[in-house]
């Protein structure tokens, strides 16, 4: 291994440790600088890495997008059921505020019927 490959290898490890997107970018300056120099077998292997590391970068973001949107549909699912039994609640409540006052009403009206009728009796 020569001085230049030692600080190839660095600069790769450097760069996959600060920000895995300059990986690609730098693996594929590499395969060009060989292939100018007309070293075709480490033009073919860097090229080959650039494309093994462009398709786990974007099979990576893939997995990330895909998980995204579950939880995305996962929340919305949530926020429906919330709001499906939201409505529930409130409809029940309605009906039984209805059944109270309808209740209320009747012992109201039943009351002042028998007040009324105990009043005709007296005269």
């Amino acid at each position: 291994m020569t001085h230049n490959d030692g600080i190839k290898r660095l600069s790769l490890k450097y760069a996959w440790m600060t920000s895995q997107s300059n990986v690609p970018g730098l693996l594929d300056i590499n395969s060009q600088i060989y292939e100018a120099m007309e070293d075709n077998k480490n033009a073919f292997k860097y090229h080959k890495l650039y494309i093994q590391v462009q398709d786990s970068i974007k099979s990576s973001n893939l997995k990330k997008q895909l998980s995204e949107l579950q939880v995305k549909y996962e929340v919305d699912q949530l926020n429906h059921e919330n709001y499906r039994l939201e409505t529930k609640n409130r409809r029940i409540l309605v009906i039984t505020l209805f059944m109270v006052l309808v209740l209320v009403m009747s012992i109201c009206f039943y009351l002042y019927y028998d007040l009324k009728k105990d009043r005709w009796k007296k005269f």
